[in-house]
């Protein structure tokens, strides 16, 4: 054992070294410091570390008693042997009651040795203990998992710091109240029939908690007995918040739906597309026979194609939901877009809600997505409706506060956003509105968009004035591109080259064959690729183009023209799909696409833009 250091409090000095003389005859090593004052004894306390105090009763001054207590506050592990030449039993019975742990007589000093090695051990037994007890205290206080004890009656007694934080409340305002004061009511009745120790049933169990100001809480929770040695049944609980998870649980099943979603409007608007390439295509077809021969359908034919070409354009933004990649840029004017969208702005407002545009801008023409720009404006302006329950105004402006920028700016006269969750406005999935009213992405769609195309995006509110996004976009000095609205004027020349088109919508195939036909190609038609090969083998010149649709049943379009370079080497090819240009990351760097619906211009242009390059051998 190493050396003991020993407190002596004793008014004598030859009684001290009568103490010392009798550790040392019995080897047992120590070392002795004497004090016999209040202010000496204060002071060792507090600077020395002592492992047993020796105390006689009778001290000048002060009590033994006293001694004891100053003792067992400064260090409470400390052990106390009172060591006397006169003390009554039931005065040395008391203060082994007040935290003594032995007292002796100085007369019989034979019990001290085997005393002082007891109560040492004992002694580091109890630090050992109180360590551990401080330790699990720490560990139950840092826990992730909120943690309770309830008595018989079902009231806490105990919380850790998660469990309090969890209910948004302070640990004095969650002890001594019932558990069941914090319990959903959605979730009251099954509590209450677990009774009330919550034991009667499975564990763990799935409960919502209330706390501060409508806090809600998803959790998890076990319970089990406690054995704490008392006589009274308690209950110890743990909750796990799973709010987040179970938020992310909804986030990934609306994104589910979401894809499912994307892939439906994609296949629709494929279908869409290639109805839409048959009409535009006869339409352009028909605009030319009548083109001089002063019909008055003409007008009729022109209203024809125009509807298609909007129908192309809502098909457009079908597609833009199911996509991922950045979208085709293109200059846009946002004024004809403004004005396009504003029969769609009017029905989606209602009669409560007006929309007022002052478009002040001089140049508005901006390089972007179009189908982008129009998400973009139908998001905010429903996102403003929706501000403002009880009607009012939207302003819609366009300004260019520099040069060479556009600001477009979409207000509203509604409630305004609080500053509580003004940051969280822009995250995926964030909502105020209820589940079957929104799905929080109309603004993080916004903010992606805005940022894809170059631009900037803020927002200004201000609590019951309503609330404004301000979007801005570098202007664009590039040409107008040509307008997909052309009756078909500046059609290339054409003609001699012989063209194999594999097309599974027979509408389409019997479009693109007649367009073909009618400009002087010769042509080839095929539903799928086993058609074509039947085609070709009884073909004794190579052909000059293949027009393929990506999605062909069987051999797809891109497979079928990597069979035929292997038999004829450097073929052309133009792949068409009404899928969108997505489907351009499967092709070859020496393909062209085209995608539906297109004009005659476009598909026309296309085709002798390819046959005037050079093959490739």
């Amino acid at each position: 054992m190493d050396q003991v250091r020993l407190l002596v409090i004793e008014d004598d000095p030859d009684d001290a070294e009568l103490l010392r003389m009798h550790l040392n005859s019995a080897n047992f090593d120590a070392f002795c410091h004497r004090v016999d004052s209040p202010e000496a004894l204060h002071t060792a306390l507090s600077g020395d570390r002592w492992d047993a105090v020796i105390c006689d009763h009778s001290l000048p001054g002060f009590t033994g008693v006293e001694a004891l207590a100053w003792v067992k506050a400064a260090q409470p592990d400390l052990p106390f042997l009172f060591v006397s030449g006169t003390i009554r039993e039931d005065v040395a019975i008391s203060c082994m009651r007040q935290g003594a742990q032995d007292y002796l007589m100085k007369g019989n000093l034979n019990r001290l040795v085997p005393a002082l090695r007891r109560e040492l051990a004992e002694a580091a037994v109890r630090k050992a203990h109180r360590v551990n007890v401080r330790r699990s205290r720490q560990i139950v206080d840092h826990a992730s998992d909120g943690i309770w004890i309830l008595d018989e009656l079902g009231i806490i007694t105990y919380a850790n710091d998660r469990f309090s934080r969890l209910l948004g409340l302070d640990a004095e305002e969650v002890l001594g109240r019932q558990f069941l004061e914090f319990v959903d009511s959605a979730d009251l009745t099954a509590v209450l029939a677990r009774g009330p120790f919550l034991l009667e049933g499975p564990s763990p169990f799935p409960c919502q908690l209330r706390g501060k100001n409508g806090l809600q809480i998803v959790g998890v929770i076990s319970v089990a007995p406690l054995a704490d040695g008392s006589c009274a049944e308690t209950t110890l609980g743990m909750v796990v918040d799973v709010t987040q998870l179970k938020d992310l649980e909804l986030q990934l099943l609306q994104a589910q739906k979401l894809e499912a979603l994307g892939r439906l409007s994609s296949g629709i608007a494929h279908d869409f597309n290639n109805l839409l390439s048959v009409i535009l295509g006869f339409s352009d077809l028909l605009l030319d026979d009548s083109l001089n021969d002063g019909s008055t359908s003409r007008t009729g034919l022109q209203e024809i194609r125009k509807a298609a070409l909007r129908g192309a354009a809502l098909t457009k933004q079908l597609l833009a939901i199911g996509r991922r990649q950045a979208g085709l840029a293109e200059i846009v004017c946002v004024h004809h877009q403004i004005h396009d969208l504003l029969p769609m702005l009017t029905r989606v407002l209602g009669p409560d809600v007006s929309l007022h545009l002052r478009l002040g801008a001089v140049d508005t023409q901006i390089l972007m997505d179009q189908t982008h720009l129009c998400q973009i404006i139908l998001n905010l302006v429903i996102n403003a409706r929706d501000a403002m329950p009880q009607g009012g105004t939207i302003h819609l402006v366009t300004e260019n506060p520099r040069p060479q920028e556009l600001l477009l700016s979409i207000s509203d006269t509604g409630t305004g956003i609080p500053d509580d969750i003004l940051s969280q406005i822009w995250s995926p999935f964030f909502t105020t509105k209820g589940v079957d009213k929104g799905t929080g992405l109309g603004l993080s769609t916004v903010r992606r968009l805005v940022e894809m195309n170059q631009g900037t995006i803020d927002v200004k509110t201000e609590a019951g004035k309503g609330t404004g996004f301000f979007l801005s976009w570098p202007l664009t000095s590039s040409a107008r591109l040509a307008d997909l609205d052309s009756d078909g004027d500046g059609l290339p020349a054409c003609g001699g080259e012989t063209i194999l088109v594999v097309e599974d919508s027979e509408d389409v195939r019997e479009m693109l064959v007649g367009l073909l036909l009618r400009f002087g190609y010769r042509v080839l038609a095929a539903e799928q690729a086993d058609g074509a090969f039947a085609l070709l083998a009884n073909l004794s010149d190579p052909i000059d183009l293949i027009v393929a649709d990506i999605m062909l049943p069987g051999l797809k379009g891109p497979e079928l023209v990597n069979e035929l370079r292997r038999r004829q080497p450097g073929l052309r090819a133009l792949l068409i799909s009404g899928f969108g240009p997505e489907q351009m990351e499967d092709l070859e760097s020496t393909d062209e696409f085209l995608e539906k619906p297109f004009t005659q211009t476009q598909f026309l242009q296309k085709v002798t833009a390819i046959l005037g390059t050079s093959a490739i051998v």
